[in-house]
């Protein structure tokens, strides 16, 4: 970044691992630059760091079937269901 200039930007992507681990619930992620002082003293050294913090939707996606083995029924008879 050149002396003076007001800002930049670098982007990350971050790939979650699916399924995400046992009770994970967010991603923290926090970046922080520093200032080496070779201009002068940093005005705004409240700003050289940030977080961003993003909620996972963890909600499992279950599907339960059941069956008794049976496919014809004879009517009269007794059907036991396991």
């Amino acid at each position: 970044m050149t002396a003076g200039a007001g800002s930049s930007t670098a982007t990350f992507v971050v790939t979650v691992a699916s399924p995400a681990a046992t009770g994970l619930s967010s991603i923290v992620n926090t970046a922080s630059i520093a200032d080496d002082g070779a201009n002068g003293a940093d005005p705004t050294p409240a700003n050289n760091s940030s977080t961003d913090t993003d909620t996972l939707n963890a909600a499992p996606d279950l599907t339960i079937t059941k069956t008794d083995g049976v496919s014809k029924f004879r009517p009269n008879r007794r059907s036991l269901t396991p």
